[in-house]
């Protein structure tokens, strides 16, 4: 189709910060490191003949690696459909939003959070819908969906061939979130399905999570679970988040998080568990953020430790 008229928008930011680290389980001990990065993201959207609006976004990380791209098709009422290239899944969008002055609880953590699945393997080469916000009781309530014809592969050009991983099927995931006063609650489910021939079995996956906002504090709490394909070792996680804004410019917060390998009749289970202190203080489009992230049995490993720090300053522009 044809637009009369299309806005191009860019925007993005810098970063620069000081990150340094201390433990037993990288065998170098501890690291010590200054950074920079840059991201400009690229949007544009234009409205057709019929009211309903379609929009691009292209967004670039640091070297210009690209770190998201979709197509969205906004029929107002009826809600948005959206074609992701990368990184992108609706039902992604809540797989943890527990309150924090900065960032997730587990990020650079020196673990990789196995427990945490909502919908990580669709968000490429997929389908998303997005519904309108309906009003229920003095609240309101939403839902998407999303669809990959083949999950944990790259999306691809159209009219290119893509490949296809020999052992993943499609992917499937519904979330939804409602909120009523201070109260917000999420959920979501997802299936992916494994193509292996003999003793072969979906994975799947399932969060819920409760946040309640007073005033200046917020709290939430979470619960994920994964049951991982072809019999494999099963993770869950939970997870607890309280922040404070002490003014409109500064905020603080506390969080923890448990990722759990599951017992099976090969591995005993076992917690990797994650605190997460922040603060950060913004002056316009300028912040300065620090925080201290302490992790037990990183990687699912007795006995190691792993504490890693970060102080940022950032612009927005």
């Amino acid at each position: 189709t044809s637009a009369n008229a299309l806005d191009i928008t860019v925007s993005g930011g810098s970063e620069v910060g000081y990150q340094w680290s201390s433990g037993n389980y990288d065998t170098a001990g501890s690291a010590n490191a200054f950074g920079a990065a840059s991201d400009i993201d690229f949007s544009g959207s234009g409205e057709l003949d019929n009211g309903w609006t379609v929009s691009t976004v292209y967004g670039s990380k640091a070297g210009w690696a690209l770190s998201s791209a979709n197509v969205s098709i906004d029929t107002g009422s009826m809600g948005k459909f959206r074609v992701n290239r990368l990184g992108a899944a609706a039902s992604n969008a809540n797989d943890d939003i527990l309150p924090t002055a900065w960032e997730e609880a587990n990020d650079q953590s020196g673990h990789s959070t196995r427990g945490m699945d909502v919908a990580d393997a669709m968000t490429s080469g997929s389908l998303s819908y997005i519904s309108p916000s309906y009003d229920m009781g003095g609240g309101s309530v939403s839902f998407t969906l999303d669809y990959d014809p083949a999950a944990n592969v790259a999306g691809g050009d159209p009219g290119a061939s893509v490949s296809r991983a020999s052992a993943t099927g499609n992917g499937t995931a519904v979330g939804v979130k409602a909120t009523m006063g201070g109260l917000t609650i999420a959920a979501a489910h997802t299936t992916v399905e494994t193509l292996k021939s003999t003793d072969g079995n979906d994975q799947s996956a399932a969060m819920g999570q409760i946040i309640y906002s007073m005033g200046p504090v917020s709290v939430g709490y979470g619960e994920w679970y994964v049951d991982e394909k072809d019999g494999g070792v099963d993770y869950s996680a939970t997870g607890f988040g309280i922040s404070f804004n002490v003014n409109d410019d500064l905020s603080v917060s506390y969080g923890e998080l448990t990722d759990t390998r599951e017992e099976n009749s090969a591995t005993a289970a076992m917690d990797a568990d994650m605190q997460s202190m922040q603060i950060a203080y913004s002056m316009g489009s300028m912040s300065i953020k620090a925080k201290r992230v302490e992790t037990d049995n990183p990687y699912h490993t007795s006995s190691k430790s792993e504490e890693n720090s970060e102080i940022s300053l950032s612009f927005s522009f």
